[in-house]
């Protein structure tokens, strides 16, 4: 059976429907993409891959992430070990403060998604990258810089395996603590993955994000991925500060979330980005 006749038997097992059309769509590398057509017309969006169940979490992150007033995003419709599919969302020109909705709304959305604790129900990935998200760190003073190592930054730098920038990465570890500080903000329900890439304006202009690498993690986190490749305008940071403030200093801690992706991006792409995290960890040591 090839493997889209076995996609569309694991859709209509899933959701009891007959699938008209299974068309593909462009875009994405860690999974294929389409748009599914059902016998009564309605479309989905589906993502697949071969093996590997890989979309529970991002599943999980999507229902939650989904609260009154907050930013939009896809209904998860269903999921299986090879497959998501969600509700199709027509993508559209973007409003004229589409910047200014988009950082109001994932301020709501960070405001109401809250808990005591760091990580996620389960260890995951962030693009083809596995992340880690337990064992649960409790939200105490001084829990998020040695969650940001021990869970992020540490278990990229091993990945890379190259002593230079180890090296450089253990004489960060110690300045963490006193970079991050202590914080008693509860953990907040991140997207993760949140750049350019993933965003989108849907029919009414209004802004939608997907294809998250969610975690409870403290909010300044988010914005280490949007200050990557741009895509992000003032209008947004304003519009999220005047909805969420920040702690003060958080652009001097932005960086080191940056850190994380350009670490991820180093594993997946190579030398240029290992020169920028070597940048990166020289500015902080």
């Amino acid at each position: 059976m090839s493997s889209e006749l076995a996609l569309k038997k694991a859709l209509e097992d899933a959701l009891g429907e007959r699938v008209r059309s299974l068309t593909p769509l462009s875009g994405g590398d860690a999974a294929r993409a389409f748009c599914c057509t059902l016998e009564n017309d309605r479309r989905l969006f589906v993502k697949t891959v071969d093996s590997g169940a890989p979309f529970e979490m991002e599943a999980l992150g999507l229902k939650r992430l989904k609260t009154e007033n907050g930013i939009r995003v896809p209904d998860v419709v269903a999921v299986g070990t090879t497959f998501l599919a969600l509700s199709y969302i027509s993508f559209g020109s973007r409003g004229t403060r589409f910047q200014e909705e988009l950082g109001h709304r994932l301020a709501l959305t960070h405001r109401a998604c809250r808990k005591e604790a760091y990580g996620f129900d389960q260890d995951h990935v962030i693009g083809k990258t596995p992340q880690k998200n337990l064992p649960w760190s409790p939200c105490q003073p001084h829990a998020w810089a040695e969650f940001w190592w021990t869970h992020r930054l540490e278990p990229m730098l091993r990945r890379l395996d190259e002593e230079p920038l180890n090296q450089l990465g253990r004489s960060l570890e110690p300045r963490l603590q006193k970079l991050l500080g202590p914080t008693s903000e509860k953990a907040c329900l991140i997207h993760g993955d949140l750049w350019s890439g993933n965003v989108a304006a849907d029919e009414q202009g209004h802004p939608v994000i997907f294809d998250p690498a969610p975690s409870y993690s403290h909010r300044e986190a988010e914005f280490g991925m949007t200050a990557l490749f741009g895509g992000f305008t003032t209008d947004f940071m304003s519009a999220y500060h005047d909805t969420f403030p920040l702690a003060e200093g958080w652009q001097e801690r932005q960086d080191l979330y940056t850190l994380y992706h350009v670490l991820n991006h180093a594993v997946l792409f190579g030398s240029g980005y290992r020169r920028q995290a070597v940048t990166i960890l020289e500015h902080y040591v």
